[in-house]
Parts: C-alpha cells; sequence; structure tokens
C-alpha cells in the first residue's frame, strides 16, 4: 500500500540560495536542485555515497559530525527521503532504529517518511503507532499529513468509517490538504447510510479556500456523502450548485451563455479499458475549448449509481453555449462500464446518439500496470512474480487476466452500439501520433485546430518484471 501523495516539500524550511547557510544546507539543496553551490567541497563527508550507505554507516557518519542536533536531525530527514524515493522502505525502518540508539531525534519529514515507509510494507498497525507519536513533534499546520496517513492504514485494514473520521479530522486540520478529500470520496461504497451521514454532518463545517481546487473536491465529496447517506436533497442540490457554478464561470470567460435546461444525454463517453490511458485522453478532451467538464470524470451512473436517477445524470453536465448558440460538448470516462452487462444494457437504454471511445493496449503491460494499481490502491501481499504465475495457473479462470484480454469486450460493445458510434484506438498511438488524436477529435465532431499532445496523466513508475514473466504472460494471451 503506497500513500496517494507525497507532501514532504511542505514540511522541509523554506530556504533562498541568495541567504547564508550553513554546510547541510547547501548539501541538501544540491539533493533538491542538481546545482551545486560553489562552497559545496566545504563539506567533504557528505558526497553521495552517503545516499547509497547502509543506514547503520549513515547513521555512524552523521552522529560522529560537529553539527548541531537540529542540523543532524534535518539531514536524517533528507536521509529518509532519499531512501524512500528509492523504495527502499526497509532502509528507512533501519534508520529510524539506528538513530534512535543513538540518542538522535527526527523532525517531521523523517516521521513522514518513516510512518509512509511502514505503510507501503503494509504494517499498518506501526504506521498508525507511529504517526500518534508523530502528533507531539510537528507543528499543529502539519498534523493533517499524519492523520491522513492514519486514515490510510485504517482503509487498508477495512476500518472504512475509522478512516472516513480520520480523514475529516485532517481537513478539519488543514481544508486545503487534498489527499484527504480523495479517501473520502471513494469511501461511501463501504459505508452504510448512517455513517455516510455522520461524516457528511462533519465535514460540511470544513471551509478550504474558496475557487481552489480543494473547493471543488469537498463539494464531490459532499454530494457523495450525501447520496450514501441517503439524503437525496442535499446530494442533488449540491449537484446542481456546483455545475451551474462552473458552468456560469465558464460561460463568462467566452462570452457564452449558461442554460439550466439538462442536457439530453452526453456526446461521449470513454467505455474504457482500466489503465490504457483514459485519464490521459479525458484530460486532453477537457482541456479543449469546445468542450466542458462534467462534475467529475468517472461519473459511474450506469454501473453503481442508477438509482440517482436520470436527472441527476444529466444535471451533472454543464449546459454551455457560445455567443453563436452553439452548445459546448461534454461527455465523461467511466473505463468500468466495459466490464459489466447491465451497465451497457442501460447506456443503450437510455442514449441514442452518444458516441463511445474504447482505448486499448498491449495486454502484457496493461496485465502489469494492473497489477500495480491493484498494489497501490488496495494492497497485494504477492510480489508480481508470484501473482501473475498464480494467475496464469488459473487459465481461463483468472478474472484479472481475462480482463487485460479486450477482444470480447470490443465486441460486446459494437454490437450494441453499432460501428458507427464506436471508435477503438490504441492508447500507444494517441501518445505517438498526432494524427490519431486528429481521428479521435473528427470521431467526435470536435475543432481539430492546435491539437497538441496527450498527457501522461497516472503514468505508473515502476521495476522492470523479469523477462521470463513477461514471456509467460504473452504466451498466455497468445494461447486465449
Amino acid at each position: 500500500m503506497y500513500p496517494l501523495c507525497f507532501t514532504h516539500h511542505s514540511l522541509a524550511q523554506s530556504r533562498d540560495p541568495s541567504l547564508n547557510t550553513t554546510n547541510f544546507e547547501l548539501f541538501e539543496l544540491k539533493a533538491r536542485t542538481k546545482k551545486a553551490p560553489a562552497e559545496l567541497h566545504l563539506l567533504n563527508e557528505f558526497d553521495d555515497t552517503l545516499c547509497v550507505d547502509s543506514p547503520e554507516n549513515s547513521v555512524e557518519t552523521i552522529s560522529a559530525t560537529a553539527y548541531s542536533s537540529i542540523e543532524k536531525n534535518r539531514l536524517l530527514g533528507f536521509m529518509a527521503e532519499v531512501y524512500f524515493e528509492a523504495n527502499r522502505y526497509r532502509d528507512v525502518i533501519s534508520l529510524a532504529r539506528e538513530s534512535n540508539e543513538d540518542g538522535l531525534l527526527h523532525e517531521p519529514r523523517f516521521a513522514y517518511f518513516y510512518s509512509s515507509s511502514l505503510l507501503a510494507l503494509e504494517d499498518y498497525d506501526a504506521a498508525i503507532e507511529a504517526c500518534v507519536s508523530a502528533a507531539d513533534i510537528v507543528n499543529q499546520n502539519f498534523r493533517c499529513v499524519f492523520f491522513t496517513i492514519q486514515a490510510m492504514a485504517y482503509r487498508s485494514k477495512k476500518m472504512f468509517f475509522k478512516a472516513g473520521k480520520l480523514a475529516v479530522e485532517s481537513l478539519k486540520n488543514n481544508a486545503n490538504y487534498p489527499a484527504a478529500y480523495w479517501i473520502l470520496k471513494f469511501l461511501p461504497n463501504h459505508l452504510n447510510p448512517a455513517q455516510c451521514a455522520k461524516l457528511y454532518l462533519a465535514l460540511k463545517d470544513v471551509s478550504p479556500k474558496s475557487n481552489s481546487n480543494e473547493a471543488e473536491l469537498l463539494q464531490t465529496v459532499l454530494i457523495e456523502l450525501a447520496f450514501g447517506g441517503e439524503l437525496l436533497g442535499e446530494g442533488e442540490s449540491r449537484t446542481r450548485q456546483l455545475v451551474q457554478g462552473s458552468a456560469d464561470k465558464i460561460a463568462a470567460k467566452i462570452n457564452g451563455v449558461s442554460r439550466s435546461e439538462l442536457i439530453d444525454e452526453p456526446d461521449f463517453i470513454i467505455l474504457g479499458m482500466p489503465k490504457c490511458g483514459t485519464t490521459s485522453l479525458f484530460s486532453f478532451l477537457m482541456s479543449r475549448p469546445d468542450v466542458v467538464r462534467p462534475i467529475t470524470k468517472e461519473m459511474g451512473y450506469f454501473s453503481k449509481y442508477y438509482s440517482r436517477g436520470s436527472e441527476w445524470y444529466r444535471s451533472s453536465f454543464p449546459h454551455i453555449c457560445t455567443a453563436d448558440g452553439v452548445r459546448l460538448k461534454t461527455g465523461e470516462a467511466s473505463p468500468g462500464y466495459i466490464y459489466s452487462s447491465s451497465a451497457l444494457d442501460r447506456i443503450v437504454a437510455d442514449t441514442s446518439r452518444t458516441k463511445f471511445i474504447i482505448m486499448t493496449r498491449d495486454p502484457v503491460q496493461r496485465a502489469v500496470s494492473s497489477y500495480y494499481h491493484v498494489k497501490k490502491m488496495h494492497g497485494q501481499n504477492l510480489d508480481i512474480e508470484s501473482f501473475m504465475a498464480r494467475e496464469i495457473a488459473l487459465g481461463s479462470s483468472s478474472a484479472f487476466l481475462q480482463k487485460c484480454n479486450f477482444s470480447h469486450y470490443i465486441k460486446e460493445a459494437v454490437s450494441r452500439f453499432g460501428e458507427a458510434r464506436v471508435m477503438v484506438i490504441d492508447s500507444e498511438s494517441l501518445f505517438s501520433d498526432s494524427s490519431q488524436l486528429r481521428s479521435v477529435l473528427d470521431f467526435l465532431g470536435l475543432n481539430t485546430n492546435n491539437i497538441g499532445k496527450l498527457p501522461h496523466s497516472n503514468k505508473g513508475h515502476y521495476q522492470k518484471p523479469s523477462d521470463k514473466m513477461l514471456g509467460d504472460l504473452q504466451a498466455y494471451f497468445a494461447s486465449e
């Protein structure tokens, strides 16, 4: 389980290179900016080998210096960051143990990487204990970070209501800390109505900066909690307010008109496939001047929220017209729709002109990417080699690998909607060939001027698996 986002920069002291700095600050400045100040040669004992040395030797080196205890503690924090960013989580733990034995104290940044390493190693109880201890050493304004890590740990332990309460506590400490919102956004599916209602009421008093991304995130989370808590009137009212407020701002910028009438249906839906660049394509389309963003990227209406009714779904898309009376197009991306026959049935019943995009990817690369996504979001005890070996042995019974084999799902979607309304495209070609992006814009009836490039959204970074494992996956998909 990995932390959703890293906030160590907010725990580091601001520094101005033009001001007089200690040797340690020069060293840290070099590591962060990759620009070595001329005075750095004074720091002979802290060369690059310190960053790759063992935790035991690093602590011994730090302890032997003549630096003040504050500077030593800050250097420990820097070392923890170096190990953490290199996925050396156990070395962070060792650094904590060795430094404790040497009587060195831990600054907030160290506490952050220590608790995050425990979280990454799925030692959730220890991560929670570390966060509780950190409350004694951090500034009041930084406690939100440790409340959030605790929330992640409790979520991984499937103690969802406890996770929700800690996320709310984090936001009461700092309403502009985004990670806590993302924890709350996906919790309602795991909570009962009474729990959702309690979190909704507790969160209503949170006040992020107006017109900030966090202000919009707050409204989105409150909407989900309201519906989860069966506060239907609150959920519908907040949805309309959020969408209408956004529509009014956009209309004012283009000298257009924001209309209160609901659209009949979205212009497009990105149906799938997950981990195939759907977020990148959605972000690209939302950056176009003739497209307007819905209340959220993944509406999930046809698969999870159909009971909310078509009026709620249609009200989630802004209705904006240009000064010439041309309506801006809008759509959503819920890649899970492709796997749900009932969702596809509902889409057939409720749409007549919506166009659909299905993004594909080499199934081997998709399987690897999906493994790390599951590990990040839900935890996974098996390493990738063992996990894939188990799934391959299951053969056609492996739901995980079957979802990476796209042909069946594509055929079902095309048979339901017809070839004229469905576009299937390989994600790699979108990243490498602008003509493919042009074909997407043409398919959706959008302006093809100034096409630009597809952004790499949610790009994963992980070690390349063994050639043997990749070959076994290749053979599996070839036989299907």
